[in-house]
């Protein structure tokens, strides 16, 4: 069985629905038609929801964009690759972290900055197979995609506590997902850091 599919029957399952989707691309039930429906833009939604390490990419963005220019209060703006969903970190051309107040923003489809590229970028991309799919993920999703699902399979009761089990699954995929990194440095400095020397 396709591994979409599966997801699919998940979410059924989810919503106590016995009905199984035996391939979701091609079947003509209401429950394969509603997934089919809701997929995509349930999974972009999930991919944003946080940065799933299965999902994380790196980019260099290059140069600035002479289309994009900014009007006013930028200098630059540099196109972001259509497959990225979501930004995590932007990073100046000495490849450090540009994390200072104000010293970048995601405008349309730009990240717009006062700094001369070229830019590079961590960032969350679109992951369309799902065989590729983090267990965590997958669990999020098919809670995500019942409580999508629910109103057009006649479960509506169902949304509320099924969106509540999402964001808790969220909240606990994130604590195994930065498991798998080390630990960021400790930033010193400001009056404990001094009280320490």
């Amino acid at each position: 069985m396709q591994a979409d599919t599966t997801i699919c029957n998940l979410a059924l399952g989810h919503l106590k629905i016995t009905e199984t989707i035996a391939n979701v691309l091609t079947e003509d039930s209401v429950v394969a038609r509603q997934c089919r429906l809701h997929w995509t833009p349930v999974l972009r939604e999930v991919l944003r929801a946080y940065p799933w390490r299965f999902a994380t990419k790196r980019w260099s963005l290059g140069g600035p964009s002479d289309s994009d220019k900014p009007v006013f209060r930028w200098d630059y703006a540099y196109k972001l690759p259509e497959e990225c969903l979501r930004i995590i970190k932007v990073y100046g051309a000495d490849q450090r972290e540009m994390d200072g107040d104000g010293s970048w923003a995601k405008e349309g489809n730009c990240v717009v900055s006062n700094e001369e590229g070229p830019l590079y970028l961590k960032g969350v991309q679109l992951i369309e197979d799902a065989n590729l799919f983090d267990d965590s993920f997958i669990n999020a999703l098919g809670f995500r995609l019942a409580a999508q699902i629910a109103p057009g399979v006649g479960e509506s009761k169902q949304q509320g506590p099924m969106l509540n089990t999402f964001r808790e699954l969220v909240n606990s995929g994130q604590s195994i997902d930065s498991s798998e990194a080390a630990p960021p440095k400790k930033k010193t400095g400001g009056w404990s850091g001094a009280y320490r020397r």
